[in-house]
């Protein structure tokens, strides 16, 4: 993770230190684009790392991610055609899926363990984008960055118990430990490509990379019967996510035009 982290901020420096030695001409319309400061929103996918730690004994855990969403609200300060500053405000939600099959033994049969988890989170970042014109009305940006992270902390518990068991005997048990304190600081970088309208309004796809300086949780699993450990493990879930996201930027560039 922490390479595709270095290839997204590699072209960030080089697009940078192009940008100035020599700047590629605008045309008249497009000189515009950026004149005033830009206000923008965007919504997208987010998909965050999960890694299993240790296992122990029989039966099958599955960890799989679920596809999170956010939608965000930006303020983009241009300093010339080539470079901006945006700061704005994001709220969206991590999803995961937790599977934990425990097997059968010769007597009884254990009921599989199903957990699907939506975490909601709001954060606020803080970019630095470099931009060059590809050709009429299409731009082509790197953007490199920090953000801010907010989740509210708790535990959650989940267990199951033994199929056709009257007494309901718990045989399972899903602990996630939410980590302290907040905010979770990321780095960020990305690819960014603008597409001009008619309104000279753009429309933006961007993929971006969020790495992560701690675990979002720790989380542990035990599964017994009759106060027998057959099978535990741990796993951690990671602040890293890939986001891939669409945008409208405001240019309000008619309004020059129209004067």
């Amino acid at each position: 993770m922490k390479k595709v982290l270095l290839l997204l901020f590699l072209p960030s420096l080089m697009l940078l230190c192009s940008n100035s030695m020599a700047s590629p001409g605008f045309g008249d319309a497009n000189s515009l684009l950026f004149l005033r400061n830009h206000v923008s929103m965007e919504t997208g996918f987010t998909v965050l790392r999960v890694k299993p730690l240790t296992e122990f004994g029989q039966g099958n855990m599955t960890l799989s991610h679920k596809p999170g969403m956010y939608l965000g609200f930006k303020y983009h300060i241009n300093v010339n055609n080539y470079f901006s500053i945006r700061f704005g405000q994001v709220m969206g939600l991590h999803a995961f899926r937790y599977d934990f099959d425990p097997g059968n033994n010769d007597t009884v049969s254990f009921e599989p363990v199903k957990l699907s988890v939506v975490k909601p989170y709001m954060a606020i970042p803080i970019e630095l984008c470099a931009r060059v014109l590809v050709q009429q009305r299409n731009v082509f940006g790197v953007m490199a960055g920090v953000s801010a992270s907010i989740y509210a902390t708790e535990k959650l518990n989940a267990s199951t118990s033994l199929a056709g068991n009257p007494q309901g005997q718990e045989v399972y048990q899903l602990k996630l430990a939410y980590q302290k304190p907040n905010p979770f600081i990321n780095l960020v970088a990305g690819l960014e490509y603008s597409r001009a309208l008619r309104s000279m309004d753009l429309v933006t796809f961007s993929l971006k990379y969020s790495l992560g300086f701690r675990p979002l949780f720790n989380a542990s699993y035990e599964h017994s019967d009759n106060d027998l450990v057959l099978s535990s493990g741990s796993f951690t879930s990671y602040n890293d996510y890939i986001s891939l996201s669409i945008g409208y930027v405001f240019t309000r560039v008619n309004k020059l035009v129209d004067k």
